[in-house]
C-alpha cells in the first residue's frame, strides 16, 4: 500500500523504467497490425522465428514491467506509461494513478472505474 507522499517519492526511480517501457511499445507498434500475425505464426511454430527486432523490443519491455512491479506498482497501460499504486483511501482499497508526464501522482480512482474514473486527489491527501 502506498500513500501519495511514497507513491511521488518513488517516481524518479520509476521513471527511467516507464521510458524504456514507453519505447519498446512504439518500436512494437511500428511493426503494425503485421506483428500479431507474425507472433501467433511463431506460435502456431513451437515458437518458430520472431524477428530480431521484435523479439529484443519485447524483452526490452518484459524487463521494464517486471522492474516496476517488483516494486509493488501496477502497470496499466505500457505505451501511455499508466502507472497505478495500491492505496487506501476512507479505509476503501483505491488506486493511485499517475501517467508519465504528470509532475506527481495527482489522481486516484476504485477498482472497478480504471482511468476514466480518475479523481483529483485533495490537498490534505498530498501534503
Amino acid at each position: 500500500m502506498f500513500t501519495a507522499e511514497e507513491a511521488n517519492a518513488l517516481l524518479p526511480a520509476l521513471e527511467p523504467l516507464v521510458h524504456k517501457m514507453k519505447d519498446a511499445s512504439a518500436r512494437l507498434q511500428r511493426f503494425g497490425p503485421g506483428l500479431d500475425q507474425t507472433l501467433q505464426k511463431a506460435a502456431w511454430a513451437g515458437g518458430g522465428h520472431i524477428p530480431l527486432k521484435v523479439a529484443a523490443a519485447m524483452d526490452s519491455m518484459a524487463e521494464a514491467i517486471q522492474a516496476i512491479e517488483r516494486h509493488g506498482v501496477l502497470v496499466k497501460d505500457g505505451g501511455r506509461g499508466l502507472l497505478d499504486f495500491p492505496s487506501r483511501r476512507d479505509g476503501q482499497l483505491v488506486l493511485l494513478c499517475w501517467q508519465s508526464g504528470e509532475p506527481e501522482v495527482l489522481y486516484w480512482h476504485d477498482l472497478d472505474s480504471g482511468f476514466a474514473g480518475r479523481k483529483p486527489l485533495g490537498r490534505a491527501s498530498r501534503k
